[in-house]
């Protein structure tokens, strides 16, 4: 059961190629790829979306996934613990304005990222486009790990990821040692309640790999002049996400979809 009475709800726009939209509206080829059951695997996790229901030119549902973790459980016959697998999963609500394509959705803690539900949500739009073309963007246009810096009063966490089937570096630095050993996914993490040091050596290696296509970088900040929302930078959508904190139903640890609405509401997509 959830006990958080907090939670928060992150921004993005939808865009399509310029080829599909001779096909058709972008609203109807949005709704031609929110299919019920959609499944995609990745990192151990199957991603799948729910039913969406459309209310007053809005689309409404969750996309989210189910794995499975080793655990000890204890077996009454036998008395005595047993390896099994559990079952876990988690699942973001969301809200797409059909209109201008523009979408609000709830992160889920460590589960579901900014950038995790933007990687999955892409890869179901991109059922309907061979080209591969159908992508998330973030609202405020791209920018570059150093100008969106500039802007932050501080940084309080950064992570780094790269998996196994992405290009590789070959330049002898700390990456390239992680990868030696041959992992599916290799990952940093650091963590600063008072702000990182990002202009040293390793910062530096991170995000040249990052903006070559090496793996993904993510970074989270706060701007000196609105505190109160954070700001997630992430390498793979050359721009940052605005993420701000809503209150859920303690129950079920989800925004209500009077919420994601209401957050909706103050978001506008540029021109």
């Amino acid at each position: 059961m959830a006990s958080r009475t907090v939670g928060k709800l992150a921004r993005a726009m939808i865009v399509s190629p310029d080829q599909m939209n001779l096909l058709g509206a972008p609203a109807d080829l949005l709704r031609s790829a929110l299919q019920p059951g959609f499944r995609d695997e990745r990192y151990k996790r199957l991603w799948r979306l729910s039913r969406t229901r459309e209310q007053s030119g809005f689309v409404y549902g969750h996309l989210g996934f189910e794995s499975q973790s080793e655990a000890d459980l204890w077996a009454d016959d036998e008395q005595e613990f047993e390896p099994a697998e559990v079952p876990n999963g988690a699942a973001s609500p969301f809200v797409i304005r059909l209109k201008d394509l523009t979408m609000v959705f709830q992160t889920r803690r460590q589960d579901i990222r900014v950038a995790s539900f933007i990687s999955a949500f892409q890869a179901m739009l991109r059922t309907i486009d061979k080209n591969k073309q159908w992508r998330l963007e973030p609202l405020t246009g791209k920018m570059s790990f150093h100008n969106w810096r500039r802007e932050m009063e501080k940084i309080s966490r950064v992570r780094f990821k790269i998996k196994k089937e992405d290009p590789q570096p070959s330049d002898g630095g700390l990456v390239s040692l992680m990868l030696q050993c041959k992992p599916d996914l290799a990952a940093l993490e650091l963590r600063a309640k008072d702000g990182i040091e990002v202009s040293g050596d390793l910062m530096r290696e991170l995000l040249q790999h990052a903006e070559s296509g090496y793996g993904e970088l993510v970074a989270v900040g706060r701007r000196k002049d609105n505190p109160a929302s954070e700001r997630i930078w992430v390498s793979t959508l050359e721009g940052e996400s605005v993420v701000s904190e809503v209150p859920i139903d303690p129950e079920t640890g989800e925004a209500t979809f009077e919420t994601l609405m209401a957050e909706l509401g103050n978001v506008e997509r540029p021109d």
